[in-house]
C-alpha cells in the first residue's frame, strides 16, 4: 500500500511536470511567432481609441486561436499583460485594465513559470467563479535591452487537475487526496472527491485544523519537500501515513494520506499466523530435544531464537553456536540457509526494482505513443527513456523510406553520432544488423560486437561492446527498427529483450496511427483544395487563366511543386515552390526540346513516380533534366496532354520519409484531368471564336472586294484582313504572267512597309513552286533545311520560320499567288490558317481576275478616245505638212513618247511629173 501511494505520488508529480512543459512550450512558440509579434507589436502602440486598435485585438485573438488547433497545449483563455500587471487584451474582454495586483502573482512577472490557484480574483468574478483551481502559465517577450515588454499568461481551468489528480484517488479506496496551494500565502486545501452527474470527481476545498497546518506546511516548504510521514489527520480524523510531494512547477503541494490500520492491520495478521506456526514447530522440537537431552536446551534456545528474529524480518540475525555435534551442524545449515535467503530476497529486490522500471518506462512509452501528435516527439523520447531509464550507451531509431529500399536514421540519444551521419541510412537486407533486421523482421542481439558478422563499427560510438536491433512491425508490416548499443559484453538477456520488443510495438503502433493521421490530413487538405480549385479552373476561359488558377492552387499544397509548359522547341518553369509554398529562383528555367519525339517516350502510366535515390535511366532526357535541377527526393510527374499534345507538366515532390499515399496521387490526376478539360474547353472557345472571325474576315473581304475595281485598293483590303485574323505576320500578293513566264510583286509588307517588287523570272523560289505547282504550301518548322527539300533555292542572312502561301487560280490559270510569314515563331500556322487563306483565294483570284479586265477595258476605251481624237484633228489639217506635224504630236502625247517621227516615200513614178525638179525627195515632221 505504501508502494502504491508512492508510485502514486510520483506518477503525478511526473504528470504535472509534462503538462507544465507542454503549456510553456505552446506559449513559447507563439511568443517566437514572427506574425504574432508583428500584429502585437503594432497593438501596443496602436491609439485606444483609434479604428485599428479593434482590427489589431481581432487579429491577435484569431492568430491565438489558429495556434489552439495545432498543439495539443490547451488554455481556456489568454491574457497580455503589461510588467506593471495591467492587463492589456484578454480572450475576456472584461478582463482589460485590470490589474493582477495579488502577490500570488508575482512570480508569473519574474520568469517564466507556472501557479495554481484556488482564488483567481480579478479573473472570474463571482463566487462560483473565482474558487476554482486554475493553472497560470507566463511567458515573457522580451524588448532588445532584455526588459519584458509584455507578458503572455494562458489559464486553464481545473479540468487539466483532474485526469491527473485521479491517479492518486485509486491508489487505495480509503486514501484522501488533496493539494495545497501557496501555503506561506493565501493558500487553500483542496480535495478531490467522487462527483456526481457527468464527471466522476470534483474538487472541493476543505478546513483543516490548524494542528494539520502546522504539520503539513512545513513539510511541503521543507528542503525535501518530498517523502513519508505519520500524523494525525484532521482531515480524515485518524492516524495516517502520508505521501506529500510540493512541485514546484506548479507551486503547489499534494498529499495522499491513507489509515494507518489500512496498512499495518494485515501486515500483523499475517506476521502472527506465521510466528505461531513457526512457534508451534519450535515448542515441539524444543520438548523433543529438552527430553532427549537436557544438555543441549541452551544451543536449542539459541538457534531458535535465531530463527525467531530472522521470522520476523531480520535477515541479518544468524545462530551462534561453534560446536561440532549435530546441533552445530544444525546451526550452520541454519546460518547458510540464512545467507542463501538473504542474497535472494536482494536479488529478488533487483529485479523487481529492474521490471517495475521497465514496466514504467514501457507505460511511460505507452502514454506518449496515446497523446502525442508529433511523430518526432515520440521517437525522441522513446530514446531518451531507454537510455536514462535502463543504462544502456546509446539507442537510435530508423524508419524505412518510401521506396522500403532503405532504413533511413531519424533519432538519436546517449553518446551522438557526428552531424555528418545524420540522415544516415541503411540498405534493408544490408549486412548490418539493421539490414538484417529489417529484412527479416526479427530481433538479432550481438552479444560481442567485436565477434559479431553483422556489426556495422560506428566512429562516434567506439565504446559499443555488445548491440541488439529489435524490429518495428505492425501486421507483419516494417515501419522501421530499434537500435541499442551497450557499453558491457552480453548485457541483453531475455527480459531487457522482451521489454525493448514491448517498446518496439508500442513505438510501431504510435508510428502507424500517426502516419494515417497525416495521411487523413494531408488527404482531406488536398480533397477539400481540388474542390475548390475544380470550380476556379473550370471557369477559366483563355490559356493563361487556366494555368494562372493551377498555379494558385499549388502555392497551397502541402508538397514542393513545379509547372512546366511547352513551347515549340522547349519546356519552360512557370511556377517553381518549395514545402511551404514559396517561390524559388527555379522560375524561367528553360529546358531545349528541339526534336518533339521524345514526347513519344514519356511512360503511359500516370503519374510517373520517380526516386532520387533510384533513378530510372529509361525516361527522355528533358524529363531526366527537370528531375535533376528540382532534386526533389520523390518526384510525381502528371503529363497535360491536350489533343495528344504536351501542353504541360505539373510536377510534385515530397521527402523519401513522407511519400505520397494513392490517395493523394489520385487526387492530383483528377487535379491534371480538370486542367486538361479545361484547355479542351479553352481550345474548343478559340476555335469557335477563330472561326467566327474567319467567316467574318470572309464576308467582309467578298463584301468588300466584290465591288472595289481598283488593285492597289483591293490589295491593301485583303491586306488588312487577314492580319486581323491570323496577328501580325509578313503579307505579300504575287501576280504571274504565263506568256512572259514572269513574276511581279504588286504589294507587299516589309516591316511595315508597302513596297513592290518588279517583274522576275518564274524561279526556284517557294513562290514560284506554288505556282509552279498550283497546290497550297505551308511549312512551320525546320523552314531552310524543308525548303532545300523541296528544292527551293535559299539565300538571305534571315529566312521564315513560319511560311504559308496558296496560289491565286481562276478557271484553272494560275494569276499569282497569297504568301504569309513569320521570321521570328515556329509553328505560327496551322491547318486552320491553311483552310482560311485558301477560301479567300478563290475570291480574291476572281476579284483580282475582274479588276484586271476592267482595267484593261478602261485601258483600251482610253486608246479609243486617243485615236478617235487624234484621228479628228488630222481630218481638220489643210495641207499634208499640217496633217504630218499633227499626228506626230497627238500620236506622242497618247503613248507618252518624247519624239515622233513620220517618214513618206514617193512613188517612182512621179519623178518625171511635170512638177517634179529632177530629185527624190523626203518629206518629214518631227
Amino acid at each position: 500500500c505504501i508502494n502504491s501511494i508512492t508510485l502514486a505520488g510520483q506518477d503525478q508529480k511526473e504528470q504535472y511536470q509534462n503538462l507544465v512543459a507542454e503549456k510553456k512550450y505552446f506559449l513559447e512558440n507563439l511568443e517566437n511567432d514572427s506574425q504574432f509579434a508583428t500584429i502585437l507589436d503594432e497593438f501596443l502602440i496602436a491609439p485606444s481609441d483609434s479604428p485599428e486598435y479593434q482590427t489589431i485585438k481581432a487579429q491577435i485573438i484569431e492568430l491565438y486561436q489558429a495556434a489552439l488547433t495545432e498543439d495539443p497545449a490547451f488554455f481556456d483563455d489568454l491574457v497580455i499583460a503589461s510588467p506593471d500587471a495591467t492587463i492589456l487584451l484578454s480572450t475576456t474582454p472584461e478582463w482589460e485594465g485590470e490589474k493582477m495586483s495579488s502577490a500570488s502573482y508575482q512570480s508569473l512577472f519574474e520568469t517564466p513559470s507556472s501557479i495554481a490557484l484556488y482564488h483567481t480574483a480579478p479573473f472570474y468574478y463571482g463566487l462560483t467563479l473565482s474558487n476554482k483551481l486554475r493553472l497560470f502559465t507566463s511567458q515573457p517577450h522580451l524588448d532588445p535591452t532584455g526588459e519584458p515588454e509584455y507578458h503572455l499568461i494562458g489559464i486553464s481551468n481545473e479540468a487539466e487537475f483532474l485526469p491527473i489528480l485521479r491517479v492518486g484517488s485509486v491508489a487505495n479506496p480509503s486514501a484522501e487526496l488533496y493539494i495545497v496551494t501557496h501555503p506561506t500565502k493565501d493558500g487553500a486545501y483542496l480535495s478531490i472527491t467522487p462527483g456526481i452527474g457527468v464527471s466522476p470527481y470534483k474538487i472541493n476545498p476543505l478546513i483543516p485544523t490548524f494542528e494539520h497546518i502546522e504539520t503539513v506546511t512545513p513539510l511541503l516548504m521543507g528542503e525535501n519537500a518530498q517523502g513519508l510521514v505519520e500524523f494525525d489527520s484532521s482531515i480524515s480524523r485518524q492516524s495516517v501515513i502520508a505521501r506529500y510531494d510540493w512541485i514546484p512547477e506548479l507551486q503547489i503541494g499534494i498529499v495522499i494520506e491513507v489509515p494507518q490500520d489500512d496498512i499495518f492491520i494485515p501486515l500483523r495478521n499475517t506476521a502472527a499466523i506465521n510466528i505461531g506456526l513457526f512457534l508451534v514447530a519450535m515448542t515441539i522440537l524444543g520438548l523433543l530435544i529438552f527430553y532427549s537431552t537436557r544438555q543441549i536446551v541452551k544451543p536449542i534456545q539459541e538457534v531458535t531464537e535465531a530463527v525467531e528474529h530472522f521470522a520476523q524480518g531480520d535477515l541479518q540475525r544468524r545462530a551462534n553456536i561453534e560446536s561440532n555435534d549435530e546441533l552445530g551442524l544444525l546451526a550452520n545449515s541454519f546460518n547458510h540457509m540464512a545467507d542463501e535467503l538473504s542474497e535472494l530476497y536482494r536479488s529478488l529486490e533487483s529485479v523487481v526494482e529492474v521490471r517495475t522500471e521497465q514496466v514504467r518506462t514501457a507505460a511511460e512509452v505507452a502514454q506518449i505513443a496515446t497523446s502525442a501528435t508529433s511523430l518526432d516527439q515520440i521517437l525522441q523520447l522513446t530514446v531518451d527513456l531507454i537510455v536514462e531509464r535502463f543504462g544502456h550507451y546509446h539507442a537510435s531509431i530508423y524508419l524505412i523510406d518510401g521506396g522500403r529500399e532503405h532504413a533511413v536514421l531519424r533519432t538519436t540519444s546517449g553518446e551522438m553520432i557526428t552531424s555528418a551521419a545524420q540522415g544516415f541510412r541503411v540498405r534493408v537486407g544490408s549486412h548490418s544488423i539493421i539490414g538484417w533486421v529489417t529484412e527479416h523482421n526479427q530481433p538479432w542481439v550481438a552479444a560481442d560486437v567485436s565477434e559479431d558478422p553483422y556489426y556495422l563499427p560506428i566512429e562516434s560510438l567506439p565504446a559499443t561492446k555488445s548491440e541488439v536491433g529489435i524490429p518495428l512491425s505492425l501486421g507483419g508490416e516494417i515501419l522501421g527498427a530499434l537500435d541499442v548499443q551497450n557499453s558491457h559484453l552480453d548485457a541483453f538477456g531475455e527480459d531487457d529483450i522482451f521489454t525493448l520488443q514491448t517498446l518496439a510495438n508500442q513505438i510501431a503502433s504510435a508510428i502507424k496511427n500517426i502516419q494515417i493521421l497525416e495521411t487523413t490530413q494531408t488527404d482531406l487538405q488536398a480533397t477539400s483544395l481540388l474542390y475548390r480549385a475544380s470550380h476556379t479552373i473550370a471557369e477559366a476561359e483563355t490559356f493563361e487563366s487556366v494555368f494562372q488558377a493551377l498555379s494558385e492552387t499549388m502555392r497551397l499544397v502541402p508538397y514542393s511543386a513545379a509547372i512546366f509548359l511547352s513551347e515549340a522547341k522547349e519546356l519552360k518553369s512557370v511556377l517553381v515552390l518549395d514545402r511551404e509554398g514559396s517561390a524559388t529562383d527555379g522560375d524561367g528555367f528553360i529546358i531545349p526540346t528541339p526534336d518533339h519525339t521524345w514526347v513519344t517516350q514519356i511512360p503511359a502510366v500516370v503519374p510517373i513516380l520517380i526516386q532520387k535515390s533510384s533513378p530510372n535511366t529509361n525516361f527522355p532526357d528533358p524529363l531526366k533534366a527537370i528531375v535533376a535541377h528540382l532534386d526533389f527526393p520523390i518526384t510525381a510527374v502528371f503529363p497535360v496532354r491536350v489533343d495528344e499534345k504536351l501542353a504541360a507538366l505539373l510536377i510534385l515532390g515530397t521527402a523519401e520519409s513522407e511519400p505520397f499515399t494513392a490517395a493523394i496521387l489520385e487526387t492530383f490526376n483528377s487535379l491534371t484531368e480538370m486542367t486538361i478539360t479545361a484547355l479542351e474547353k479553352v481550345n474548343a472557345l478559340e476555335m469557335i471564336t477563330q472561326r467566327l472571325a474567319e467567316l467574318q474576315t470572309i464576308n467582309t473581304i467578298s463584301q468588300s472586294i466584290s465591288a472595289e475595281t481598283s488593285l492597289a485598293n483591293l490589295y491593301e483590303i485583303i491586306h488588312h484582313q487577314i492580319v486581323q485574323v491570323m496577328g501580325d505576320v509578313s503579307f505579300l500578293i504575287a501576280s504571274y504572267d504565263p506568256v512572259v513566264d514572269m513574276i511581279e510583286i504588286p504589294y507587299m509588307d516589309e516591316d511595315g512597309e508597302i513596297i513592290t517588287v518588279p517583274p522576275f523570272p518564274l524561279g526556284q523560289g517557294l513562290t514560284s513552286i506554288i505556282i509552279r505547282s498550283q497546290q497550297p504550301l505551308m511549312i512551320v518548322e525546320d523552314t531552310v533545311n524543308r525548303s532545300r527539300a523541296l528544292g527551293a533555292i535559299v539565300t538571305g542572312d534571315t529566312w521564315a520560320q513560319s511560311w504559308l502561301g496558296v496560289p491565286l487560280i481562276v478557271g484553272g490559270d494560275v494569276l499569282g499567288a497569297i504568301v504569309v510569314q513569320d521570321t521570328e515563331k515556329e509553328h505560327r500556322f496551322d491547318e486552320d490558317d491553311l483552310q482560311l487563306l485558301t477560301t479567300l483565294a478563290a475570291q480574291v483570284g476572281i476579284a483580282i481576275r475582274n479588276a484586271k479586265l476592267i482595267e484593261t477595258a478602261q485601258d483600251r476605251a482610253n486608246r479609243d478616245r486617243q485615236l478617235y481624237e487624234v484621228t479628228s484633228k488630222i481630218r481638220h489639217a489643210i495641207d499634208m505638212p499640217s496633217v504630218l506635224a499633227t499626228t506626230a504630236e497627238e500620236l506622242s502625247k497618247a503613248l507618252g513618247a518624247q519624239r515622233a517621227q513620220i517618214n513618206i516615200t514617193l512613188d517612182p513614178l512621179d519623178i518625171d511629173s511635170p512638177h517634179d525638179n529632177g530629185t527624190n525627195r523626203e518629206d518629214s515632221s518631227q
